[in-house]
């Protein structure tokens, strides 16, 4: 792969996100893959400008590593809607990297795809420059925002213990899966209301951002495919769904 290259941060241009684990002084390493093109592409101009260092490659690397780069952006061309979804099923066991989904089309079935395979964001066409570097951003910024509040250390719920950084969720009997970010979100929202009904609405915003312009469907994908990891781990049933209204932990004891 061609090697990082740092933008310098413009002046009034706010800062890219800093990677928890490795320092204030560590500029976010965004891989682009795919969308390369002859001149200057708009996004990775803009990110560069808010000092984000960028890498752009025609194909996703084979053996990549999971601290390779913090964000990775797939910008394939249309027409290759099977191999994103393959690339975000294969980006999903990697421990760290947010993978954000440009699509050139318009297709809400597409998003739901790329969204239930391990995609942290899919934005459909038309977007802009300034939306994906909002997108990245806002990812950077509630990721930043978990790894405070749980220190990386793990929050433990009725004996299971979900770790902030590598995103494993442990279970008593030493079986443990990985979640993507969008469920780690979304469970982070149920652990911190257990037994209690959290409305979808509140969710949805939690877990894709309160600007986003989200399918009917989004939250209710993100909650089943969470239930079906959190099953490989426990044989109880721990989220129960209050149809029309929301979602519920179902757990006695949380602690961090």
């Amino acid at each position: 792969m061609r090697a990082w290259e740092v933008g310098k941060v413009t002046s009034g241009a706010a800062a890219g996100g800093v990677h928890p684990g490795r320092g204030s002084e560590a500029p976010i390493r965004v891989l682009v893959v795919g969308g390369v093109a002859p001149g200057p592409c708009p996004a990775t101009v803009q990110l560069e400008r808010r000092g984000y260092a960028l890498q752009r490659v025609l194909e996703l690397p084979a053996g990549l590593a999971p601290t390779s780069a913090d964000v990775i952006i797939l910008a394939l061309p249309r027409g290759q809607d099977d191999r994103v979804i393959q690339h975000c099923a294969d980006l999903r066991r990697l421990a760290w990297p947010a993978v954000i989904v440009l699509h050139q089309g318009a297709d809400s079935e597409f998003v739901v795809r790329a969204l239930e395979a391990g995609a942290d964001d899919c934005l459909p066409s038309p977007h802009g420059p300034r939306e994906v570097v909002a997108r990245v951003t806002a990812l950077l910024r509630r990721r930043a925002r978990d790894a405070r509040r749980y220190g990386g250390r793990h929050c433990v719920f009725d004996g299971h213990e979900l770790d902030a950084l590598t995103r494993i969720v442990r279970a008593p009997d030493g079986r443990q899966v990985e979640i993507t970010e969008l469920q780690h979100r979304l469970l982070s929202a149920l652990l911190a209301r257990p037994g209690e009904v959290v409305d979808r609405e509140e969710l949805l915003e939690h877990v894709l951002g309160e600007e986003t312009e989200s399918f009917d469907r989004a939250i209710d994908v993100h909650v089943s495919r969470l239930k079906k990891r959190l099953a490989t781990v426990s044989d109880a049933d721990l989220i129960s769904c209050y149809r029309g209204v929301g979602y519920r932990l179902d757990v006695q004891h949380v602690a961090q």
